[in-house]
């Protein structure tokens, strides 16, 4: 469930905050940054200070970060909430299917979301540092 915030950047852009030491978290933001229907998305990760902080202020904690944080029109959302929230930033088919997923049950939903987030380091390793975005999309990231 999305509750209020009154984080944004200075376009008013929605802001995703990722795991950046995550590899499939890493490959979730370059597939957003290819299918976006408008580039208007920007991203931040949770190991960075503005991520960190706003983290905090909502309960997370960067080093337990266990879902995705989106932040669009004043609305946190997690979980397969948040996925699906940003899929609807995506090209035809990827937000047809977002819609699709919608209908399944959110515990069912999350509970897959969530199977996925504590097993993402075993199945998909850990990154040492997280890496620069591409140069062409840097300006979409927030440090």
């Amino acid at each position: 469930m999305p509750f209020a915030v009154t984080e944004t950047d200075d376009t008013g852009a929605p802001i995703l905050v990722f795991d950046g030491l995550c590899p499939l978290c890493h490959g979730w933001v370059a597939f957003m940054l290819r299918h976006e229907r408008r580039p208007r998305l920007r991203f931040v990760s949770a190991e960075s200070a503005t991520g960190s902080s706003l983290l905090h202020r909502h309960g997370f904690h960067p080093d337990q970060l266990t879902t995705f944080v989106f932040i669009d029109n004043g609305r946190l959302y997690t979980h397969s909430d948040a996925a699906l929230r940003m899929a609807r930033e995506l090209t035809w088919p990827w937000r047809w299917l977002a819609q699709l997923a919608r209908r399944v049950p959110r515990p069912l939903r999350d509970g897959i979301y969530n199977r996925v987030a504590r097993n993402r380091y075993r199945w998909y390793g850990r990154l040492h540092t997280c890496p620069l975005p591409p140069a062409a999309h840097r300006h979409r990231f927030l440090a």
